[in-house]
């Protein structure tokens, strides 16, 4: 089936009227757990709940997105049900050291301990959207725990250095900078330097993904992995630092002059 749209501009209105119209009004009625303002992991094709463990991931993200909406004009109902959200999440997900488990039951219990380098670049996103300084800086200096000798950070699992959790992580620092702190620009510009000095093959013109513990792409399958989405987000979030900091090699556009 083609597309409902044949220019951005019909297709920036189609997207629109789907957030509007369908997205957020789904998920935030059913897609909200009302006796605790947790947000439903996942629903049926019938729009029922399904019970499943719920990722940290998914709270934070639904967190950033209903604030978004208020802050976009889409009603300001959806910034208190983010703000429950948010309250929910902080109760049930954070850990003693500041980080963040990776996932709890509908009951609050945790599944999953694991502290995953994605789920804390998304509970730091959220937090952002609410101006939580101090609950976001006691994560970010958790988080030396997961500090590379090389430069970034490390992720769990088979694939410890790559470059998706960077560039989420990356997202929060920017987004950080733009609520007015500024002790942010040194984990935004870490990653940035990253980005563009290992994580782009400047022959080849993408970015990579999957890398050993020096930053070198692997040589196998994974290290040739080339995801277009991300190509999309690397190159939102390298432009809003570019320009933000007069670097040429980032931003797409010409900086201002300084």
């Amino acid at each position: 089936m083609g597309a409902p749209f044949h220019s951005l501009a019909e297709a920036a209105a189609w997207y629109e009227a789907w957030l509007r119209e369908a997205a957020l009004p789904l998920w935030s009625t059913v897609g909200v757990d009302a006796a605790t303002g947790a947000f439903q992991e996942k629903l049926t094709p019938d729009g029922a709940p399904l019970p499943a463990p719920r990722r940290a991931r998914v709270q934070a993200r639904q967190v950033w997105v209903f604030a978004a909406a208020a802050d976009a004009g889409f009603g300001p109902a959806y910034r208190a049900l983010a703000g429950r959200g948010l309250d929910a999440f902080e109760a049930r997900y954070r850990r003693p050291d500041g980080l963040y488990v990776f996932s709890a039951d509908e009951a609050g219990a945790v599944v999953d301990g694991t502290a995953a380098l994605y789920e804390q670049a998304f509970a730091l996103l959220a937090l952002s959207a609410f101006g939580r300084r101090d609950a976001a800086r006691a994560t970010r200096d958790a988080l030396q725990a997961l500090r590379h000798p090389e430069g970034g950070w490390r992720e769990v699992g088979g694939h410890p250095f790559q470059a998706n959790a960077q560039m989420h992580l990356f997202e929060a620092a920017l987004a950080w900078e733009m609520a007015g702190d500024p002790s942010w620009e040194a984990v935004a510009d870490e990653i940035a330097r990253l980005a563009l000095t290992r994580f782009i093959d400047a022959e080849a013109g993408v970015l990579r993904e999957f890398f050993d513990a020096d930053w070198r792409a692997l040589a196998d399958d994974a290290g040739g992995l080339i995801e277009p989405g991300h190509q999309f987000e690397w190159a939102y979030l390298l432009d809003a630092w570019g320009l933000s900091r007069g670097e040429g090699r980032g931003a797409r556009r010409r900086p201002a002059a300084l």
